[in-house]
């Protein structure tokens, strides 16, 4: 399945497409889009969690993008300086 293009809908967006699919048989051409979207948006990240390949690293990369190469800078930096004070590194290893 193609990764679908991520709906980009506020809670009141889709709590007035429920509030019609209770109380009409038919929508408007642009709530039936919504909904259209809206589903294939789950059934992709359905199928996805579904996966047993896709690891969490992967599913989220695919979710929000490759970490830039600042963010990974960063995050080994916080991770330098719990070793060096003693605590825990994120994996929850000490040191």
């Amino acid at each position: 399945m193609k990764r679908p293009e991520l709906v980009n809908a506020t809670q009141e967006e889709l709590d007035e497409l429920l509030r019609l699919a209770k109380t009409k048989t038919a929508f408007s051409a642009e709530h039936y889009e919504l909904l259209e979207r809206v589903l294939g948006t789950f059934v992709f990240v359905m199928l996805t969690l579904q996966n047993a390949k896709t690891s969490i690293r992967r599913f989220r990369q695919m979710l929000f993008g490759a970490r830039t190469a600042e963010q990974a800078q960063r995050a080994r930096g916080s991770r330098r300086e719990r070793r060096a004070a003693g605590g825990r590194t994120r994996a929850g290893r000490g040191p």
